[in-house]
């Protein structure tokens, strides 16, 4: 039996913004947001995010362009991250993120506060980081990860520590 493997894309994102400012302020790490690629959803780079809609008064998982017509600040940097998983584990963690976008899960404003303190742990809320980590913890039995307290940083940490490599880089 041969074993296919599919690559799961991350972008890191070292924003600019006031936000992201606040974010990584609190994180005390240069990263603050972290997507995922979906590269099956349309010919273009596309994202599946929390992001925030209506002027940032409501923010919920979505998908999202991938360049400035998305909404990442003009000047932002990024890291692609590749994570190499079975196709079995890839279905499953990109079911995951699509379900999570179809849902429109809710931003936990709250969260972003907490990093390291406690989370809301509240599974309909998330912020961007603890909906990636989730099916990663979930898919690979990651028992030890509480994704409630998963920043940005700390998420990239986690994939390099799977394994994952830097595939580019760039600015929004």
């Amino acid at each position: 039996m041969v074993l296919i493997m599919k690559t799961l894309e991350y972008v890191q994102f070292k924003g600019i913004s006031r936000m992201s400012k606040i974010i990584r302020k609190f994180t005390r790490d240069d990263d603050s947001h972290s997507a995922v690629l979906d590269l099956e959803a349309t010919d273009e780079k596309i994202l599946i995010e929390q992001w925030p809609h209506k002027g940032g008064l409501k923010s919920w998982m979505d998908y999202n362009y991938f360049d400035g017509r998305g909404g990442h600040t003009k000047g932002t940097t990024y890291k692609v991250w590749g994570l190499d998983v079975s196709e079995k584990h890839y279905n499953y963690i990109m079911g995951f993120y699509r379900a999570s976008a179809a849902a429109k899960k809710s931003y936990d404003w709250g969260g972003i506060f907490a990093f390291g303190l406690k989370g809301s742990g509240d599974p309909k809320e998330t912020f961007c980081s603890e909906e990636m980590v989730t099916p990663l913890v979930l898919a690979f039995g990651w028992d030890h990860i509480k994704p409630e307290v998963v920043h940005p940083g700390y998420f990239r940490n986690l994939l390099q520590a799977a394994g994952a490599k830097i595939l580019a880089s760039g600015i929004v």
